[in-house]
């Protein structure tokens, strides 16, 4: 399918509601631009349904990568987690 990703961070956050740590989790991917942004999306909504996990697509811009016409797409990837 073409998708590579690229770089990948992840640190340790409070929900400020309830104080309660989430693990979260930003994604660059790279993505063939001939992929439909929308079955992309929902793909990954999918996913992350099936995988209990919240997922923000945050931004997919075209930009061309080695002669590549491809899309950057950043993912945000976050869940409860307990720490006992």
């Amino acid at each position: 399918m073409g998708i590579k990703y690229f770089d990948m961070e992840t640190h340790r956050v409070l929900y400020a509601e309830s104080g309660t740590p989430l693990f979260e989790m930003d994604i660059d991917i790279e993505v063939p631009c001939s992929i439909s942004k929308e079955g992309l999306r929902g793909n990954l909504h999918h996913l992350a349904n099936e995988l209990m996990i919240d997922l923000v697509v945050r931004k997919i811009d075209p930009f061309n990568h080695m002669g590549n016409q491809n899309c950057l797409v950043l993912l945000i990837i976050s869940y409860e987690f307990d720490e006992t």
